[in-house]
């Protein structure tokens, strides 16, 4: 019962934390991690967008399907220790009218990356993302267009709903197996008793 509900803890958190940093080549200290996710997350709050960091092996890519006010932050890094920074910006956020803003801001970081200060590029980039970023435009959503876009929100609560269901129908199913067999073994006690009173009187009666 008690790794039930350290499953459903352990469920619960990954749904609603935030600030993603996903260091597959440990680049970051524990400590760096936790000051970059807490940066991530307050530009999330602040902009209403996603920001997901990784650090990945030189070449490959990541990518999230339909992404909304999305921005994604690639970190390789080859066996000779160089380093490639790719950034991409889902399209909502219309990222393509600050390019010259973008690549000024690349540039005044190239001494972290020649640095291999990896973790200091990391806070400087967000930062600059966010004085860059225009601030969400108020739209109208449809109640469709909303259930699209939390989809894979949707499918977790979903999970995590039939996942307590299955474990509480599991625990009740077990309490009522255990109250059958200690019923079972009372009665199995009240029959040896009575069977036991029986034969004293039967003794007794032959005494007599």
């Amino acid at each position: 019962m008690v790794r039930s509900a350290t499953m459903i803890l352990f469920l619960f958190i990954n749904l609603f934390v935030f600030g993603e940093v996903r260091d597959g080549e440990g680049l970051f200290s524990p400590e760096e991690t936790k000051e970059i996710e807490k940066e991530l997350v307050r530009i999330e709050n602040s902009k209403k967008l996603r920001i997901i960091l990784n650090t990945l092996p030189y070449g490959e890519g990541f990518v999230v399907d339909n992404p909304v006010r999305t921005i994604i932050i690639n970190i390789g890094k080859s066996e000779e220790g160089n380093l490639r920074i790719e950034n991409s910006f889902s399209r909502d956020l219309t990222m393509e009218e600050n390019e010259d803003e973008l690549n000024e801001l690349s540039d005044s970081l190239t001494e972290y990356v020649e640095k291999n200060e990896i973790a200091r590029y990391s806070m400087e980039y967000l930062k600059g993302i966010e004085k860059i970023l225009k601030e969400e435009p108020e739209t109208k959503v449809s109640f469709r267009e909303m259930l699209y876009q939390n989809r894979w929100f949707l499918i977790k609560i979903s999970v995590l709903i039939l996942t307590i269901f299955n474990i509480l129908v599991r625990i009740k199913h077990v309490s009522i197996e255990k109250k059958k067999r200690y019923e079972r073994k009372l009665e199995k006690e009240k029959i040896c008793r009575e069977e036991m009173k029986a034969l004293l009187e039967k003794r007794n009666h032959k005494e007599k």
